[in-house]
């Protein structure tokens, strides 16, 4: 009798598992994204040292690497974007201290 009422327990407790629970499925979406564009100059190489940031730029125009010195010393508080020697991006540096060991640099290609 016992054993009777355990087994249909059981059977009603799954039976309203099934019944309650919402079968979560992903709908699957297919999108193809279609990318046509040709690298026409290799990106900038970088070289840090403890007084500078030079910025090797390769110009295919002229067939040869345009340097753009970026002084430590010689950055302001501003935070404003700056052009490369050679027109080809810019560049913003900023201070993440306030002992001026750290810096952040970030290049944006035109």
């Amino acid at each position: 009798m016992m054993k009777k009422v355990v087994i249909s327990s059981m059977s009603l407790v799954l039976l309203a598992t099934v019944l309650l629970t919402e079968n979560a499925q992903a709908k699957t979406n297919n999108t193809t994204i279609t990318f046509k564009a040709a690298i026409v100059q290799p990106p900038c190489s970088y070289d840090f040292n403890n007084n500078n940031v030079q910025l090797n730029c390769f110009n295919s125009k002229e067939n040869k690497t345009k340097k753009s010195n970026i002084h430590y010393s010689r950055q302001s508080k501003t935070s404003e974007w700056k052009q490369t020697t050679d027109n080809r991006g810019i560049y913003q540096f900023k201070w993440t201290n306030k002992e001026r060991n750290l810096a952040m640099i970030s290049v944006q290609y035109l």
